[in-house]
This record gives structure tokens, sequence and C-alpha cells, in this order.
């Protein structure tokens, strides 16, 4: 057997270890014409191991089943779920096909509102204080159509109840004088008080239609009297209440009740004067504001002294 330098592979001479070349070991090999000299390995320095490809083989044959794994179960999930709330839907479904229906002959349902004729509903028909509450006007002809009225309705709320007051003004279109064909109130006015709306248009013979106040057959034709509201009205009495400065006129104007009265008293004294034209009423109409009224230096009082007056003034009228 040959000998060679398994660094440099410079053949040597047989038992030596060392080549006299590169100073590396020496190895053994058969006859160059046997075989082909092989490389030894160090003994020094181990040679590196080629790495293995099996094992990478593996891992990636396990991560595949893995996913596989994984995917089936998942599936496995959402299909048991599925399947268990479709088995809920029919349950349900058959329970309910199990009920008797019950006969639409059975079943009881409410009757249908039936409509209320408009005539019925004018008189059962009850408007709100708020769309009462103000100044009416209403101006008709008269029955030989010489004459022309107005009617004035002044409607109040006081404590708990009511208030109202009417007059009418009459003009004379025919009369022979100038004097005579000025618009003047013939009649004193009518004053009414009840605690209910329906009660107090029951007084004044009216009746609410369709936000107006009728009059039914009022006329001196007989036509129907229809009262329409001011859009913007506001009670004063007949003294302007910026110069009040007596106890007795601050209380009227404070008062809505006492504001009524005091144009109640104005205008049966303007009824008193055509009445009674000759009488001195203007005269003693300042008397007794002088006088008389004087006396009530407070507001508790003004009622009284207002009521007395008028009940004076109407005894003109009346005594014709």
């Amino acid at each position: 057997m040959d000998t060679f330098c398994m660094v440099c592979g410079k053949p040597s001479a047989p038992d030596t270890q060392v080549c006299s070349e590169c100073g590396a070991l020496i190895a053994e090999s058969v006859s160059a014409s046997t075989s082909a000299p092989s490389v030894a390995p160090d003994r020094g320095v181990p040679a590196p191991k080629p790495p293995s490809t099996t094992k990478g083989r593996f891992v990636l044959i396990l991560g595949i089943l893995g996913a596989v794994l994984v995917a089936v179960l998942l599936f496995a999930v959402v299909r048991h779920r599925m399947t268990g709330s479709t088995k809920v839907d029919e349950k349900s479904v058959a329970v309910a096909s199990q009920q008797t229906p019950v006969p639409v002959a059975n079943l009881q349902t409410a009757p249908a509102p039936q409509p209320v004729p408009q005539e019925r509903a004018q008189q059962k028909g009850t408007p709100l204080v708020s769309e009462l509450v103000g100044k009416w006007n209403a101006a008709y002809s008269s029955a030989n159509g010489d004459g022309f009225f107005e009617e004035h309705l002044i409607i109040s709320q006081s404590g708990i109840g009511l208030e109202a007051l009417r007059w009418t003004i009459a003009e004379c279109s025919s009369c022979d004088t100038a004097e005579s064909r000025k618009s003047r109130i013939n009649q004193p006015p009518v004053h009414v008080k009840e605690t209910g709306l329906a009660d107090l248009l029951k007084q004044l013979g009216l009746e609410y239609v369709d936000g107006k106040l009728v009059n039914k057959g009022g006329s001196p034709a007989g036509d129907d009297v229809i009262f329409e509201r001011e859009p913007k009205f506001s009670l004063w009495p007949s003294f302007d209440c910026a110069n009040a400065s007596l106890p007795r006129e601050r209380a009227i104007c404070g008062s809505p009740q006492l504001i009524l009265l005091d144009q109640e008293l104005s205008l049966t004294f303007q009824a008193a004067k055509v009445c009674k034209p000759k009488g001195g009423l203007g005269a003693a109409q300042n008397v007794w504001w002088r006088d008389e009224l004087s006396k009530c230096q407070a507001g508790d009082c003004v009622a009284e002294f207002y009521c007395a007056r008028i009940r004076a003034l109407r005894g003109a009228c009346d005594a014709r």
C-alpha cells in the first residue's frame, strides 16, 4: 500500500507519519492501479456535516396536517351551530302548527266610529274660554232699510266665572235732523254673569258655530246676526290708566271686573242721555264723580258705588 499526504496529496515513503512537504498526517491508500486516492478527513478539525433534508420535510408535513385538522374542526363547529338553530326553528314551527286557529267569526273587533253630523257637532261642541274672551262685533240693516245697527259684545274672564257686556249702536239714515242721524245707544247694555261658558252663551242667546257667534234670527228682518271676533283687543276703562292717581282709579285699572263695570257705567250714561236728553244728566254725572265717588277711597267700595249709579241711570230709560 502507498502512503500520501491527506492535505497536499504528496506521496511519501512507507511508515512515514508526517508529510515532509506540508507537515500534515500521512494516510494509507490502495495502489493507484486499483483505485484513485481518497482524501482522508483531517483528524484535528472535523469536517462539517451536510444539512439533513429529511427532518425539514417531516416538519413541513406535520404543519400541513395540523392546518388541515384545524380547518376540519372549525367546519364541524360551524355546521353544528347551523344545524342546531335550524332544529330550533323547525321545532317552533311544529309547535305553532299544532295550535288550533281561532275562527275569524269569533274575533271581537271594536266598531268603527260613526261620523257625527255637522249640525250635531255644532250643538254639542263647546269652545274653549280662550276662544271667546275678547270683543265681538256684528252689523246688519234695519227691516225697511232706513237704518243701520252695530252690535258689540265683550266677554271677560273674572275670578271663577265669566262676564259679558253687550250693547247696540243704532244709526238712522232717514231721520230729519243731523243730530238724530248720529249713531247712538238707544238702550242700556246687557250685563250677564255666569260660571260656565255654555250658560253664558245661553243667556246671551248665542251659538258658537265655525269660530263665530250667531244669534239665530236676531236681526229686525229675521236674519241671523253673526258676530266676528276682533283680532286684537285690550280691555280698558273709560279713563286713561296712565294718569290714574287715586286709589279707586288704580283699583279699577287692575281689575277686569271693575273695568267691565266702568264700561257698563259709561254705556248706560250714553243711553240715558238719549232717553232723557233734557234731564241734565251730564251735570249730574260730574257731581256724582266729584262728590259721591270721592267718598270711596279704596278699591273694595268701587263696585258698590258703580252699581248704585248704574241703577239710577237705567231709571231714566225705564221711565220713558
